[in-house]
């Protein structure tokens, strides 16, 4: 199946805006789950929008049109989506006792408007839910969203190894009952029971990403910034979640 992720920047009662966008490809047969983390600055065309970021679509209808608008871009089919929040995303990262994370250098960048404050040391840490999430967040760099991009992969691959301990699995469960304001999907307990079945050990596991790259530019016409994709980063992007039960078959 295919699963959109969405890291949902929402504050108070505001739609919030689809700060991470990750199309993951989950391959059971071929013990492997690809992670495509598509830029928030990503220029398509949004149904009944016209062209714009793709960030832009769930703010505009939501979940439905920011799925169905990578659908139509794309040509392929997703399955199923699941959002998160920045305090479900704490509380995930929380519940699962951290998650190990080698930090390439010193991260600092204070917003005193809305109380973001990230402080953060080179070396091989172990982050708890605040600095996993202050990892994902920071940008302050040359490479602004490209490495904030890379830097949301490595916490989800870390955070889809740590919780693949089954000892975890009956407390999350219980726990996410809670988390419902926070953590929304339209899989349903059982497919999600199946599916960790399915992936189950998850150490053997092949977790693959990447990320979609392309041309950064402030477009004269409405002077926004924007991300043209690189048709071979497209391309690839299609073939691989493309479904072929042929290709399953013979892998």
């Amino acid at each position: 199946m295919n699963v959109l992720l969405v890291g949902v920047d929402r504050r108070g009662k505001e739609i919030g805006r689809s700060d991470t966008i990750i199309l993951a490809g989950v391959r059971p047969a071929r013990r492997e789950v690809l992670l495509y983390s598509i830029p928030r600055d990503t220029r398509v065309a949004i149904p009944g929008v016209g062209f714009t970021k793709i960030n832009h679509a769930a703010a505009y209808g939501g979940i439905p049109l920011l799925k169905s608008s990578l659908e139509t871009w794309l040509g392929v089919p997703i399955d199923h989506w699941v959002t998160v929040d920045f305090e479900g995303f704490r509380r995930l990262v929380n519940r699962i006792g951290g998650v190990p994370v080698d930090i390439e250098k010193a991260m600092d960048y204070d917003d005193p408007e809305d109380g973001t404050h990230i402080h953060l040391v080179p070396g091989r840490q172990w982050l708890d839910g605040q600095g996993a999430l202050d990892y994902a967040r920071f940008r302050g760099d040359p490479e602004a969203d490209a490495a904030r991009v890379r830097r949301q992969l490595q916490l989800v691959h870390a955070l889809f190894l740590r919780s693949s301990n089954p000892g975890l699995w009956p407390a999350l469960a219980a726990e996410a009952m809670t988390w419902r304001d926070h953590i929304k999907t339209d899989l349903g307990t059982r497919a999600l029971v199946n599916l960790a079945v399915a992936l189950y050990p998850f150490d053997q596991v092949t977790v693959r990403t990447r990320a979609l790259t392309g041309v950064s530019y402030v477009d004269n016409r409405d002077g926004v910034w924007y991300l043209t994709p690189d048709r071979r980063e497209v391309d690839l992007l299609r073939r691989s979640l493309a479904r072929s039960e042929a290709r399953e078959a013979g892998s």
